[in-house]
């Protein structure tokens, strides 16, 4: 009785030896240079004129916007389709992205770090206002994310 239960003892280990030796931990590393930073330099901004507030296009009602990273890297940007521009209603949509280094982008919402890691975007967009409400002046700030591709 005793010889039976040693030799399924061993029987047992000699079973679970070859399932334990295939176990190995995994391995992976990655490197970053440099961490995605994003710098708000200036809000967009709307001014009245001849009591309409105009869509913003080029000049200083953009919002200005700096990105650095790694060189050559390319990014995506996420931008809502609209933001809330008061309390009162008001709404901003229709945003146009354009970066230094890759122009309008828009649509494709990605672009690419320059040889020193570094970009500049500027966002646009139309303010609409609620029915009745006069406005002399808005700013607003653009709620976006960036990652790297």
């Amino acid at each position: 009785m005793i010889r039976l239960v040693t030799l399924t003892v061993v029987a047992l280990c000699a079973m679970a030896a070859p399932a334990l030796a295939q176990q190995r931990p995994a391995t992976a590393s990655i490197t970053i240079e440099r961490a995605l930073t994003v710098t708000g330099i200036r809000p967009m901004g709307f001014e009245a004129t001849g009591g309409q507030v105009d869509a913003v296009g080029g000049g200083t009602t953009e919002a200005i916007i700096e990105v650095t990273g790694d060189p050559g890297r390319i990014y995506r940007v996420q931008l809502p389709g609209s933001i809330k521009a008061d309390g009162l209603g008001s709404m901003i949509d229709t945003f146009t992205l354009r970066s230094d280094n890759s122009g309008d982008i828009s649509e494709t919402l990605t672009a690419r770090m320059d040889a020193n890691g570094f970009d500049r975007l500027h966002v646009g967009g139309r303010l609409r206002r609620a029915p009745g409400l006069v406005i002399t002046e808005v700013s607003a700030a653009i709620p976006l994310s960036i990652d790297y591709e």
